[in-house]
């Protein structure tokens, strides 16, 4: 196919990740080097989707927390469902991490707003008057709409798809999206020491 779909299964999109590789509960990571390269290779996966040719869909549904809430931000097109709750790790142990991608969909002080409160969270409808996301649908047509939108997308053809996307993608990048995820890793494994 033209276009590239994913979704979580269940009863949300993500809860996250596993936070026994922060060293949870036992004084934080033993290494801060190994943490750090930890992180930057979701970084680096996660741009991979970015630079994928093909346009990549995103349908969130339910809980959609910590590192997934960054996570969506490396895809093309996000939909979201009336029942998402997009959210920060209630426990206090990073924040160099998930914020620092959103900064270029919802700027610095909602940014800020959102990873100085552990455990904050918005909601679908927050989440496309911020820019998080493109479209808000009831969580009964998330699939039929992000299928309809993918099948709409599928018309063009896929080299116009690629080098529209290449396109945008550069004009972000120049406004400085991949420099913003820098040093993410490195500051998100300080915090982990903190």
């Amino acid at each position: 196919g033209r276009v590239i779909g994913w979704r979580g299964e269940g009863r949300g999109f993500c809860a996250g990740m596993d936070l026994s590789a922060y060293g949870a509960g036992d004084g934080g990571p033993a290494d801060p080097m190994a943490d750090r390269a930890r992180l930057h290779r979701n970084v680096e996966r996660w741009l991979a989707m970015w630079d994928h040719p093909k346009p990549v869909i995103a349908a969130v549904h339910g809980f959609c927390l910590a590192a997934a809430a960054q996570l969506c931000v490396f895809a093309d097109i996000t939909v979201v469902a009336d029942n998402v709750r997009i959210g920060e790790p209630t426990v206090p142990i990073g924040g160099g991490f998930i914020t620092p991608a959103w900064v270029s969909l919802v700027g610095h002080k909602r940014a800020k707003e959102f990873a100085f409160v552990p455990g904050n969270w918005i909601d679908g409808p927050t989440a496309v008057t911020w820019g998080w996301a493109n479209h808000c649908v009831p969580a009964a047509e998330l699939i039929p709409a992000v299928r309809g939108l993918a099948e709409r997308i599928a018309l063009t053809p896929s080299d116009v798809l690629r080098l529209k996307k290449l396109s945008i993608n550069r004009a972000a990048e120049a406004a400085g999206f991949r420099q913003a995820l820098s040093g993410i890793a490195e500051i998100d494994a300080l915090l982990h020491l903190a």
